[in-house]
């Protein structure tokens, strides 16, 4: 049955021009992907055994959405320590189930495809 309604992790994600492949941008408060613990800069390594280094960020957004409340199997890898780790089963968010004004509003579509990004190094 067909109702309209698909869900994601509950985060922004954008395109780094620097590492070429899609991050985490902004996991959203009360979200699968805040409960997984996903954290700004982590870098989406696959989805359901499919690769996502170098695709687009609206090729990754459209492998994270799907019907609320269905799971499927994301790889990150955390720059910080450099140790990618599976997140098995993860939910995606039902969207009307979000709390709070800001994850309400923000988190509707569930999940964001930003534009890419010009990372600088910093002044010397």
């Amino acid at each position: 049955m067909l109702t309209g309604r698909y869900g994601g992790i509950g985060a922004i994600i954008r395109y780094d021009l620097v590492r070429k492949t899609v991050v985490i941008d902004e996991p959203y408060e009360d979200t699968p992907a805040a409960k997984a613990g996903l954290r700004k800069g982590d870098v989406i390594v696959s989805i359901d055994d499919s690769t996502m280094t170098g695709k687009p960020a609206a090729y990754v957004s459209s492998h994270l959405r799907g019907d609320a409340g269905s799971t499927f199997e994301i790889k990150i890898m955390r720059p910080s320590t450099g140790k990618t780790f599976p997140q098995d089963h993860h939910p995606r968010a039902d969207p009307a189930a979000c709390r709070g004004p800001t994850a309400c509003s923000r988190a509707a579509s569930a999940i964001s495809a930003s534009p890419p990004t010009r990372r600088t190094a910093p002044a010397t």
